[in-house]
Protein backbone atom coordinates (compact mmCIF):
# COMPACT_ATOMS: atom_id res chain seq x y z
CA UNK A 1 0.00 0.00 0.00
CA UNK A 2 1.46 3.09 -1.30
CA UNK A 3 1.08 6.25 1.78
CA UNK A 4 0.23 9.59 0.37
CA UNK A 5 3.03 12.00 2.17
CA UNK A 6 1.94 15.90 1.97
CA UNK A 7 4.23 18.20 3.25
CA UNK A 8 2.54 21.13 5.40
CA UNK A 9 3.85 24.56 4.97
CA UNK A 10 2.04 28.32 5.42
CA UNK A 11 0.20 29.83 3.15
CA UNK A 12 0.96 33.20 1.77
CA UNK A 13 -2.29 34.39 4.44
CA UNK A 14 -0.84 32.32 7.26
CA UNK A 15 2.68 33.91 6.43
CA UNK A 16 0.82 37.99 6.43
CA UNK A 17 -0.96 36.97 9.69
CA UNK A 18 2.09 35.78 11.84
CA UNK A 19 3.69 39.03 10.66
CA UNK A 20 0.60 41.56 11.40
CA UNK A 21 0.55 39.69 15.34
CA UNK A 22 4.21 40.33 15.97
CA UNK A 23 3.82 43.64 14.62
CA UNK A 24 1.00 44.25 16.95
CA UNK A 25 2.84 43.15 20.03
CA UNK A 26 5.79 45.19 19.15
CA UNK A 27 3.22 48.01 18.92
CA UNK A 28 1.87 47.22 22.54
CA UNK A 29 5.18 45.99 24.07
CA UNK A 30 7.59 48.68 22.85
CA UNK A 31 6.46 52.06 24.50
CA UNK A 32 6.70 49.73 27.83
CA UNK A 33 9.76 48.77 27.17
CA UNK A 34 11.29 52.30 26.75
CA UNK A 35 9.20 53.43 28.96
CA UNK A 36 11.07 51.29 31.88
CA UNK A 37 14.45 51.83 29.83
CA UNK A 38 14.13 55.83 30.39
CA UNK A 39 13.14 55.40 33.87
CA UNK A 40 16.00 53.41 34.71
CA UNK A 41 18.20 55.69 32.97
CA UNK A 42 16.77 58.66 35.02
CA UNK A 43 17.00 56.82 38.58
CA UNK A 44 20.98 56.03 37.68
CA UNK A 45 21.39 59.37 36.55
CA UNK A 46 19.95 61.05 40.25
CA UNK A 47 22.18 58.26 42.09
CA UNK A 48 25.50 59.62 39.55
CA UNK A 49 24.42 63.13 41.00
CA UNK A 50 23.99 61.81 44.32
CA UNK A 51 27.35 60.26 44.44
CA UNK A 52 29.31 63.60 42.56
CA UNK A 53 27.67 65.22 45.42
CA UNK A 54 29.33 63.00 48.04
CA UNK A 55 32.62 63.29 46.28
CA UNK A 56 32.25 67.20 46.00
CA UNK A 57 31.39 66.80 50.34
CA UNK A 58 34.67 64.43 50.92
CA UNK A 59 36.46 66.81 48.86
CA UNK A 60 35.72 69.91 50.68
CA UNK A 61 36.13 67.99 54.08
CA UNK A 62 39.89 66.65 53.01
CA UNK A 63 41.26 69.63 51.62
CA UNK A 64 39.76 72.55 54.09
CA UNK A 65 38.84 74.25 51.17
CA UNK A 66 35.97 76.42 53.34
CA UNK A 67 34.31 79.33 52.37
CA UNK A 68 31.46 81.24 53.28
CA UNK A 69 30.96 82.42 50.03
CA UNK A 70 28.58 80.32 47.55
CA UNK A 71 31.24 78.27 45.56
CA UNK A 72 31.18 76.03 42.61
CA UNK A 73 33.35 72.98 41.97
CA UNK A 74 33.90 71.57 38.82
CA UNK A 75 34.03 67.80 38.30
CA UNK A 76 37.82 68.09 36.20
CA UNK A 77 38.72 69.47 39.91
CA UNK A 78 36.93 66.17 41.72
CA UNK A 79 39.27 64.01 39.14
CA UNK A 80 42.40 65.77 39.14
CA UNK A 81 41.85 65.47 42.73
CA UNK A 82 41.02 61.78 42.80
CA UNK A 83 37.74 61.90 44.20
CA UNK A 84 36.34 60.67 41.12
CA UNK A 85 37.22 58.91 38.05
CA UNK A 86 37.01 59.96 34.41
CA UNK A 87 33.96 57.26 33.86
CA UNK A 88 31.86 58.41 36.75
CA UNK A 89 30.91 61.58 35.14
CA UNK A 90 29.25 59.94 31.97
CA UNK A 91 25.66 60.59 31.96
CA UNK A 92 23.78 57.53 31.81
CA UNK A 93 20.84 59.02 29.53
CA UNK A 94 23.58 59.59 27.15
CA UNK A 95 26.62 57.36 27.66
CA UNK A 96 28.67 59.28 25.03
CA UNK A 97 28.59 62.25 27.05
CA UNK A 98 29.45 63.55 30.08
CA UNK A 99 27.46 65.26 32.76
CA UNK A 100 26.32 68.44 32.62
CA UNK A 101 26.63 71.45 34.99
CA UNK A 102 28.79 71.31 38.57
CA UNK A 103 28.33 71.19 42.14
CA UNK A 104 27.75 74.13 43.89
CA UNK A 105 28.25 74.71 47.80
CA UNK A 106 27.68 77.55 50.40
CA UNK A 107 27.75 78.22 54.03
CA UNK A 108 24.20 77.88 55.30
CA UNK A 109 24.12 80.21 58.78
CA UNK A 110 21.09 78.90 59.83
CA UNK A 111 22.10 75.49 59.85
CA UNK A 112 25.64 75.91 60.54
CA UNK A 113 27.00 73.87 57.84
CA UNK A 114 27.71 73.75 54.22
CA UNK A 115 24.50 72.48 51.96
CA UNK A 116 26.05 70.80 48.83
CA UNK A 117 23.72 70.72 45.52
CA UNK A 118 24.15 69.37 41.62
CA UNK A 119 23.04 72.30 39.34
CA UNK A 120 23.04 71.44 35.89
CA UNK A 121 23.32 75.11 34.57
CA UNK A 122 26.33 76.90 36.04
CA UNK A 123 27.30 80.12 35.97
CA UNK A 124 30.31 80.68 37.50
CA UNK A 125 29.58 83.67 40.23
CA UNK A 126 32.55 86.43 39.81
CA UNK A 127 35.03 85.94 42.80
CA UNK A 128 34.13 87.80 45.96
CA UNK A 129 37.54 89.29 46.06
CA UNK A 130 37.37 91.33 42.53
CA UNK A 131 34.49 92.97 45.08
CA UNK A 132 34.72 95.84 47.74
CA UNK A 133 32.17 95.50 49.97
CA UNK A 134 30.16 96.61 53.04
CA UNK A 135 29.35 93.56 55.53
CA UNK A 136 25.79 94.85 57.27
CA UNK A 137 23.92 92.79 59.67
CA UNK A 138 21.40 91.71 57.34
CA UNK A 139 23.67 90.91 54.38
CA UNK A 140 26.24 92.65 52.19
CA UNK A 141 26.27 96.04 49.65
CA UNK A 142 29.09 96.10 46.98
CA UNK A 143 30.71 99.30 47.01
CA UNK A 144 33.29 99.22 44.56
CA UNK A 145 34.47 96.70 41.69
CA UNK A 146 37.82 95.55 40.26
CA UNK A 147 37.83 94.63 36.89
CA UNK A 148 41.65 93.75 36.88
CA UNK A 149 40.45 90.65 38.99
CA UNK A 150 37.30 90.11 37.45
CA UNK A 151 37.42 90.54 33.87
CA UNK A 152 34.60 92.95 32.05
CA UNK A 153 31.44 89.92 31.96
CA UNK A 154 30.26 90.38 36.45
CA UNK A 155 27.92 87.89 37.55
CA UNK A 156 26.82 89.62 40.55
CA UNK A 157 27.49 86.82 43.63
CA UNK A 158 24.88 85.38 45.79
CA UNK A 159 26.79 84.96 48.57
CA UNK A 160 29.31 86.70 50.33
CA UNK A 161 30.99 86.29 53.53
CA UNK A 162 27.89 83.62 54.99
CA UNK A 163 25.41 86.58 53.90
CA UNK A 164 22.97 87.85 51.03
CA UNK A 165 23.91 90.46 48.62
CA UNK A 166 21.44 92.40 48.97
CA UNK A 167 22.64 95.80 47.25
CA UNK A 168 24.81 97.55 45.14
CA UNK A 169 25.87 101.20 46.18
CA UNK A 170 25.97 104.21 44.15
CA UNK A 171 28.63 104.34 41.97
CA UNK A 172 30.31 101.25 42.81
CA UNK A 173 31.11 99.38 39.18
CA UNK A 174 31.36 102.90 37.18
CA UNK A 175 33.39 103.52 34.71
CA UNK A 176 35.36 99.89 34.34
CA UNK A 177 34.23 99.18 30.82
CA UNK A 178 31.76 96.37 31.67
CA UNK A 179 30.25 94.52 28.82
CA UNK A 180 27.40 92.65 30.86
CA UNK A 181 26.26 91.70 34.20
CA UNK A 182 24.65 89.22 35.87
CA UNK A 183 22.82 89.55 38.58
CA UNK A 184 21.37 87.58 42.00
CA UNK A 185 17.75 87.89 42.94
CA UNK A 186 18.69 88.48 46.21
CA UNK A 187 19.23 92.14 45.30
CA UNK A 188 17.05 94.64 46.77
CA UNK A 189 18.68 98.47 45.91
CA UNK A 190 20.49 99.67 42.98
CA UNK A 191 21.87 103.15 43.65
CA UNK A 192 22.15 106.34 41.60
CA UNK A 193 25.24 105.96 38.91
CA UNK A 194 26.06 102.34 39.94
CA UNK A 195 27.25 101.13 35.99
CA UNK A 196 27.31 104.47 34.92
CA UNK A 197 30.22 104.57 31.69
CA UNK A 198 30.54 101.16 30.96
CA UNK A 199 29.90 99.33 27.75
CA UNK A 200 26.51 96.82 27.99
CA UNK A 201 24.77 95.73 24.78
CA UNK A 202 21.93 94.00 27.15
CA UNK A 203 20.35 94.78 30.54
CA UNK A 204 18.44 92.23 31.90
CA UNK A 205 16.90 93.12 35.33
CA UNK A 206 13.81 89.65 34.92
CA UNK A 207 16.16 88.23 37.98
CA UNK A 208 15.45 90.04 40.19
CA UNK A 209 12.40 89.09 42.21
CA UNK A 210 13.32 90.88 45.31
CA UNK A 211 14.17 94.31 43.85
CA UNK A 212 12.70 97.39 46.04
CA UNK A 213 14.75 100.14 44.05
CA UNK A 214 16.57 100.79 41.28
CA UNK A 215 18.20 104.55 40.80
CA UNK A 216 16.86 106.12 37.34
CA UNK A 217 20.59 106.66 36.51
CA UNK A 218 21.70 103.22 37.29
CA UNK A 219 22.84 102.24 33.75
CA UNK A 220 23.36 105.45 32.38
CA UNK A 221 25.90 107.25 30.00
CA UNK A 222 26.44 103.58 28.41
CA UNK A 223 26.89 101.87 24.82
CA UNK A 224 25.04 103.44 22.50
CA UNK A 225 23.78 100.53 21.05
CA UNK A 226 21.05 99.75 24.07
CA UNK A 227 17.69 100.40 22.72
CA UNK A 228 14.36 99.11 24.03
CA UNK A 229 14.69 95.74 21.95
CA UNK A 230 18.35 95.09 24.30
CA UNK A 231 16.27 95.81 27.52
CA UNK A 232 14.88 92.87 29.40
CA UNK A 233 13.06 94.42 32.25
CA UNK A 234 10.20 93.92 35.21
CA UNK A 235 6.96 95.97 35.07
CA UNK A 236 8.05 98.51 37.67
CA UNK A 237 11.25 99.30 35.76
CA UNK A 238 10.53 99.59 32.51
CA UNK A 239 13.09 100.81 29.68
CA UNK A 240 11.69 104.58 29.54
CA UNK A 241 12.21 104.54 33.22
CA UNK A 242 15.63 105.40 33.29
CA UNK A 243 17.39 108.41 32.25
CA UNK A 244 20.48 107.21 30.23
CA UNK A 245 21.02 111.03 29.52
CA UNK A 246 22.81 110.90 32.86
CA UNK A 247 22.37 114.59 34.28
CA UNK A 248 25.23 114.79 36.74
Amino acid sequence: MIKEKFNKAFTLIELLGVLILLAVIALITFPIIDKVLSNAKNEAYERQKDSIIEAARLYVTTNGNYSTNQTQLSFQTLIDSGFLKEGEILDPRDSSKEMPGCIVYNWDESKNQYTFEYSEDCVVATPAECFTYQDYEDGVEITDYDESCGGYDVVIPDIIDGKKVLSIYEWSLNGKGLTSVKFSENIKNIGSYAFIWNNFTKIDLSILININYIDKTAFCANNNELTRDNFVGIKEYTYDYFNFNCPL
